[in-house]
């Protein structure tokens, strides 16, 4: 009974697999027919870098160092181009091979963990992730990165199982070309190393005492050893190459000190890629002082300022919002792909029910060996992003650890009946995985976030960048709350930052975004000063590599002395009427800017630059 059983589970799981595959090859002959990012990426986005790197390696001119994690388009493109041919559709082909061999090995780690049924259902979810397929159609490092994922959670499963060194050894291998895929993956290497060295440990001490000698203690450093060993042999020689190329000492990426500065300075958003005039000062100026001392340096002088960034960001990853990033709107794609219109798994389900299932799946099985080492990675990777950005495409990786906890859930309810204390269970723990992916970050961001920099930075953000001092109260201008409100002739906007009063004198200079729908010139007043702004024609370059122009945000810089007391008057002389916005970030609230007489719920979206160099 049980063979069958079992050569029934792997007749589904074929199925399952197979029917994967055909959806990611006819999504990705959709897509290579009707999306110029598919199969001509203009020279702005990832996939032309990687696309790039990889014939250069090809035809052995590639001199550079390895500015981006050089696993993709160092070893896996140029193998699919001289393995199978240099077409486009060769990769393609084996990016859709990866996620069917992603869903297979979902199948197989949950029916070890749990069930076969539990194997089947966190498969199909696999294989039906609307994510997992997009991306499969795109020279992108996602695909990889979610079978790397998956392949290192069953080596890790299989190595505690058989206690066998050969598996270890895979593991560290599996582990080192997950960190070369990104930086912060890095961070996967505590939990397997402590893995790896409990199995041994365990192993070592559940022998009659009268074993455990010395030469058995070593033995049961052997797991650990095998996959520090490997690791080193993988990500040395590539620091080492970077290291020789720039003359520095260099990680396995020359840009992961670089995106550390990105992500954590004073002016960084949870999520996007923004770039601040911070990171901008710092990048310029990081032979004098370097990136990490630069981070280091602000978070010890605004800590809170900093566990409040971590926070938001890790509450982020858990929000329901998509955040693109070298791909465009994916609401887009259901118009240009008949079989994207197809409602595929969203990723928002597969995170709720992997918060529902850490709550209704009983603690005991949680803790068994091979639940406990899916959610180690699960949750090392998500505190990875505390000191990374969030990107709909960063949690790709983890989209197998998702639909195995989806699959332990949806088994979960099927096995035995359904009485009124499991029923309350599982209510409770969807309806808690709802709230996180569909309300927390919200609610934390319209509600709390403005009390809690009023509490932890109330002088706003400073950031000193040379002889310049930077004074702002609004946030981060990507996921902010910024709100426009209608400029007129006759408006007055009363600002006042927290410049101390040895400032006074000094020149500044007043920034502030405005929304324009006229190229007619505005006049205002500045403390009485007459100024003119000439909106200017922005030129926008889409991802299709086509040119648009329009009248949008401008940033309105004047020129100034800052007055005695602090204090900067805005008067709207002659606006053409409904045509001027400026913004409002409703996410702070330092009592510093006031619209006509009245106190605004939100700080004006500006900023003061004011030169401590010279009076």
């Amino acid at each position: 009974m049980r063979s069958r059983r079992n050569h029934l589970f792997y007749i589904f799981l074929s199925a399952i697999v197979l029917l994967a595959f055909l959806v990611r090859l006819q999504v990705c002959r959709e897509l290579y027919s009707s999306d110029v990012l598919c199969h001509d990426p203009p020279e702005n986005k990832d996939m032309f870098m990687y696309r790039s790197i990889s014939e250069k390696i090809i035809e052995g001119t590639f001199e550079g160092d390895l500015a981006f994690q050089p696993f993709y388009p160092v070893f896996f493109l140029p193998a699919v181009y001289l393995i199978f041919g240099r077409s486009l559709w060769c990769v393609l082909v084996a990016q859709s091979l990866l996620g069917a061999a992603t869903a297979w090995i979902v199948g197989i780690c949950c029916a070890m963990s749990r069930s076969r049924r539990s194997g089947l259902v966190a498969a199909l979810l696999m294989a039906l992730s609307f994510m997992s397929i997009l991306y499969t159609s795109y020279l992108l490092v996602e695909t990889l990165k979610a079978f790397l994922t998956a392949l290192l959670a069953f080596l890790l499963i299989m190595a505690m199982r058989r206690r066998s060194l050969c598996f270890w050894a895979a593991t560290g291998a599996a582990v080192s070309c997950l960190v070369l895929t990104r930086s912060n993956t890095f961070l996967l290497l505590p939990p397997v190393l402590f893995l790896a060295l409990f199995s041994g440990i365990k192993t070592c001490w559940n022998r009659p005492p009268r074993q455990v000698r010395g030469k058995q203690i070593f033995r049961s450093l052997l797991p650990f050893l095998a996959v520090s060993t490997v690791s080193l042999l993988m990500l040395v020689p590539v620091s080492i190459y970077n290291s020789l190329k720039t003359g520095e000492i260099h990680s396995t990426s020359t840009a992961s000190v670089s995106m550390l500065g990105l992500c954590n300075n004073p002016e960084s958003p949870p999520g996007t890629l923004s770039v601040s005039d911070t990171y901008l000062h710092w990048m310029e100026n990081r032979s004098e002082i370097s990136i990490t001392k630069r981070v280091a340096t602000w978070i010890i002088a605004e800590p809170l300022v900093f566990m409040e960034l971590a926070f938001r960001k890790l509450l982020l990853f858990w929000d329901s919002e998509e955040l693109s990033n070298n791909l465009p709107d994916f609401a887009r794609y259901s118009e240009i792909s008949p079989t994207l219109r197809l409602k595929f798994i969203p990723t928002t389900l597969l995170l709720a029910l992997f918060i529902a299932s850490t709550i209704a799946l009983k603690k005991r099985f949680l803790l068994k060996t091979e639940a406990l080492t899916m959610l180690l990675l699960l949750l090392f990777y998500w505190l990875s992003f505390s000191v990374a950005f969030n990107l709909a495409r960063y949690r790709i990786a983890i989209l197998p650890l998702l639909a195995a906890f989806s699959g332990f859930l949806i088994d979960d309810v099927f096995v035995g009946r359904i009485n009124g204390r499991k029923a309350l269970r599982l209510g409770i723990s969807m309806a808690a995985g709802f709230f996180l992916v569909f309300m927390a970050y919200p609610l934390y961001r319209n509600s709390l976030e403005k009390r809690v920099f009023s509490l932890i930075q109330p002088e706003g953000v400073v950031s000193r960048m040379g002889d310049i001092v930077l004074y702002t109260d609004n946030g981060p201008l990507a996921l902010g709350g910024h709100h426009p409100i209608p400029l007129v002739s006759g408006s007055e906007i009363v600002k006042t930052f927290s410049a101390p009063q040895s400032s006074a004198g000094r020149p500044a200079r007043l920034q502030i975004i405005l929304q324009c729908k006229t190229d007619k010139p505005l006049y205002f007043r500045l403390n009485g000063e007459l100024l003119t702004i000439h909106p200017q024609r922005n030129t926008y370059e889409h991802d299709d590599g086509t040119r648009s122009f329009s009248l949008s945000d401008i940033v309105a810089s004047f020129r100034a002395t800052v007055p005695e007391d602090g204090v900067f008057r805005i008067f709207a002389e002659d606006i053409p009427p409904e045509s001027v916005f400026f913004y409002i970030d409703l996410q702070r609230d330092h009592g510093r800017t006031v619209i006509n007489g009245l106190q605004s719920p939100g700080e004006l979206v500006g900023r003061l630059l004011i030169n401590q160099g010279c009076r």
